[in-house]
């Protein structure tokens, strides 16, 4: 297997997300470090009280708290957020020992010392996030809304909104926004098991207090292109999915997205008002970045896949037979883009690809736009 990445690119995709922002610093990291220990389904507190020879960092690429101990030669990296994070600090702590060359110590530090409650306590964590944003918004304008609204994609991106509320926190950062007339709950940058666990708990806490409500979930980020005619800055739009894994293993059954982004078309027209030219297609779902080969890559785009992201077709199952699980929940709207950040066949990966930033905020712009709409709207 043929990794796309080069050697060059990995240690910059690594470095950037993992090591000091200081290149002084870092060098005295990687000349004594010794051991990496990942902290898995633990709060930045926690850890830190018990770190008092550390110091706390954040590397260039990453809004997670990183500590280092020099006398000790050991990096300490904090998840909070989840299991696909997991995956991605696993991968990355790998390359930093291949990079280096020499043999480094990897530790995984489950909460209570168990990977099942370790994976239990990120619900909880989700649990707990949900509960306190309904606290915070009032009940009576909510059910007079009919409508609940959420945006997950990157704060930096978003246009000026009346805000609320804001809570930054370990798992997940969240505004409360007045658009128009509506209430938007709008989460930060979100991991793919995240987005699921944070949306059963919305799904589940509205079933039970706001019978019948609607649901519409907007979401944008970063994707990676697989085809030639996609261009870095263009916006896709996903109308069905494949997983990597099955793809590997002979399954090319592709899943329908109901996005309305490209099923409805008022909704189609308003956004085409702030984006113009977009690419609808088959995303592929996919949970590594260092370990992506040019092999799977390649026979996922035979297999018709057009971009490649994390977060789409988990969220879009999630309609499936839902009344089973929320019996009074009304239907679940879903509005799905992403902008191309990369496109690792030709070469242009993430380690060292530069993407046009005001297509993102032109999508959130779009999404702004069409919830103030909604307001006078059935």
């Amino acid at each position: 297997m043929t990794l796309v990445m080069d050697e060059n690119q990995r240690k910059t995709y690594t470095f950037e997300r993992k090591l000091h922002p200081d290149n002084l610093l870092r060098q005295a990291q990687l000349k004594s470090l010794k051991k990496i220990i990942i902290h898995n389904a633990k709060k930045t507190a926690e850890v830190e009280n018990k770190l008092n020879d550390a110091i706390r960092y954040f590397p260039l690429k990453s809004t997670e708290a990183h500590f280092w101990s020099l006398a000790r030669g050991e990096i300490h990296i904090v998840n909070a957020r989840g299991v696909t994070r997991k995956v991605r600090d696993i991968d990355l702590t790998n390359e930093i020992k291949s990079q280096l060359r020499r043999d480094i110590k990897i530790e995984i530090r489950n909460y209570k010392n168990d990977e099942a409650k370790a994976s239990r306590r990120f619900e909880e964590f989700a649990f707990d996030l949900v509960s306190g944003i309904f606290k915070k918004i009032d009940r009576d304008s909510l059910i007079h809304q009919k409508k609940f609204f959420v945006i997950f994609g990157p704060h930096s991106s978003l246009p000026h909104a009346e805000c609320s509320y804001e809570n930054k926190n370990d798992y997940l950062n969240y505004k409360i926004l007045n658009i128009g007339k509506n209430i938007v709950v709008s989460f930060d940058y979100i991991f793919a098991d995240q987005a699921k666990n944070v949306l059963n708990q919305i799904y589940s806490i509205l079933s039970a207090y706001h019978l019948g409500m609607d649901v519409h979930i907007f979401h944008f980020g970063k994707i990676g292109a697989l085809r030639s005619d996609i261009s870095i800055g263009d916006v896709c739009i996903p109308v069905s999915a494949l997983d990597e894994n099955k793809v590997m293993n002979g399954d090319k059954r592709a899943y329908p997205i109901n996005n309305l982004l490209a099923l409805d078309d008022g909704c189609r027209r308003s956004f085409l008002k702030h984006i113009g030219k977009n690419f609808e297609g088959t995303t592929i779902n996919m949970t590594t970045v260092l370990n992506q080969t040019r092999e799977s890559l390649n026979k996922s785009l035979m297999a018709g896949g057009d971009f490649i992201e994390m977060e789409w077709s988990v969220m879009a199952s999630m309609d499936h037979g839902y009344h089973s699980n929320y019996p009074n929940l009304g239907k679940i709207s879903y509005y799905l883009t992403g902008v191309v950040s990369d496109k690792p066949l030709e070469g242009m990966t993430l380690a060292d690809t530069e993407y046009p930033k005001e297509m993102m905020k032109k999508v959130a712009e779009a999404y702004f736009s069409m919830i103030a709409y909604m307001d006078t709207t059935s």
